[in-house]
């Protein structure tokens, strides 16, 4: 793409989620990283059109060294998304990844929904996102977690504009 792309950590301290076991709700960590068109200071660029927002989810992970940092295995794609002036931010599930049987695939839906109520309230990233166009992408159980999230039906639902599963799987 035509333009530059950085990167940053985000972190959202501790949010709760339903529980995938039933009972009282669980809190979990909730950050990622966010890729976005950047300027030559590696802040997020102006721009007088809002960038598009992508929140991108996981697939389950498989090494336990890979905790804590699955949420950037796609770093390849959010960075080719970023350069061609989407903000993209890449959350991770891990701690509901935990959760073999059942997947988790509610719960990963909520925190997708939270990362976009994280971003709406976080400067400078809410002056130059455009929350009407919204893509939800996710590969394998996050790709199943995308459309889950939007079953949760969040106030924005109308502006989300696409849902895109990569190598989907089909728990529930």
């Amino acid at each position: 793409g035509p333009k530059t792309a950085a990167f940053k950590d985000w972190d959202n301290g501790n949010v709760q989620t339903s529980n995938p076991l039933g009972g009282a709700d669980i809190t979990l960590k909730h950050f990622g990283v966010v890729w976005y068109p950047a300027n030559a200071a590696g802040d997020i660029e102006p721009s007088t059109r809002k960038y598009p927002f992508i929140v991108f989810a996981h697939g389950r992970f498989q090494d336990p060294a890979a905790v804590g940092s699955n949420h950037k295995q796609a770093t390849y794609l959010l960075q080719h998304l970023a350069k061609w002036g989407f903000v993209v931010a890449s959350v991770s599930l891990d701690e509901v990844g935990r959760y073999g049987f059942p997947a988790a695939i509610k719960q990963r839906g909520e925190l997708i929904n939270k990362t976009v109520q994280y971003f709406q309230a976080t400067a400078p990233y809410a002056a130059n996102i455009d929350f009407t166009k919204i893509l939800y992408l996710g590969h394998s159980r996050g790709g199943e977690a995308t459309v889950a999230a939007v079953g949760l039906n969040p106030a924005w639902q109308d502006s989300i504009r696409a849902v895109g599963s990569i190598a989907p799987t089909n728990f529930e």
